[in-house]
């Protein structure tokens, strides 16, 4: 199969988006439970790529939380301490699997931020890290496969509709995801519904973070209009390579109208490019 189509865009009140091969090959992943949505293969293939190089760096099962194409947590499968497991919420005698310890840490690192999140294993899930699962709220998972077991347990979340994807672990991303960090761009775009934002405004923080170029797009009509503007003068006082669109009369949560996606585009191919 080489294309596959999504639940819905960015929102839910937007037609569906498609994800495919551009050289017509097969993708390298398939759903087998559920019906991923545009941000969650966002999220997906953001954490496989960061577990599969985990796990490369350190040799250890590695895992990750991410929620809105940001890593909650990231661990790797060290066993669990007694005081551990009654931080992160272990039932009690349960037998955990180092790859179940890696998912475990991970979204233990911040489980306020991991509530609805998507997990990535670099290992087989197995019914360990499912039964841990099952009674997280978490929107779906990706991992190299999954035993029957695991699976069985998955297919029970979210009244069956839990998305469940399977990657290919040979599979090599093309050259754009191989670009360093330090040539990557973020693209601070306040259009996902439900997703409130505070800009920062301290200036040494800014300077110090060594920030990519950074795209920003919001309507005049958001409630975090002046604080927007406010933090993208100082993003260009602080020396942060920046780009805006303000689109005007419009609200928070506008998802993809508004015309900004390809001016968005066209703007990530001229940073990269200069790479």
């Amino acid at each position: 199969m080489n294309e596959l189509e999504l639940k819905y865009g960015c929102n839910p009140n937007q037609k569906p988006a498609r994800i495919f091969m551009r050289d017509g090959s097969d993708l390298p992943l398939t759903v087998l439970n559920g019906k991923p949505g545009y941000i969650n293969f966002l999220d997906a293939l953001n954490a496989w790529q960061l577990v599969r190089e985990l796990k490369e760096a350190t040799g250890l099962p590695a895992a990750a939380s991410f929620k809105h194409v940001s890593p909650a947590g990231a661990a790797v499968g060290n066993p669990l301490r007694d005081v551990e497991r009654q931080m992160y919420f272990v039932e009690e005698g349960a037998d955990l699997s180092p790859i179940a310890c890696a998912y475990i840490r991970a979204r233990g690192a911040d489980r306020l931020c991991s509530y609805g999140d998507w997990a990535a294993l670099s290992d087989v899930c197995d019914a360990a890290t499912a039964r841990y699962l099952k009674y997280e709220v978490s929107d779906g998972i990706i991992a190299p496969g999954y035993t029957d077991e695991a699976l069985a347990i998955l297919k029970t979340k979210r009244k069956g509709g839990y998305n469940v994807v399977q990657i290919d672990p040979d599979y090599v991303p093309d050259e754009l995801d191989a670009i360093p960090a330090n040539a990557s761009a973020a693209g601070m775009i306040y259009s996902f519904y439900g997703r409130l934002s505070v800009a920062s405004m301290d200036a040494q923080a800014l300077k110090a973070g060594d920030l990519p170029p950074t795209f920003y797009c919001y309507g005049t009509e958001d409630p975090f209009y002046s604080q927007f503007e406010a933090q993208y003068d100082l993003m260009q006082e602080v020396g942060v390579t920046t780009k805006r669109i303000v689109l005007q009369d419009w609200p928070h949560g506008f998802g993809g109208d508004g015309g900004w996606v390809e001016d968005y585009a066209r703007w990530l191919e001229q940073v990269f490019s200069l790479d």
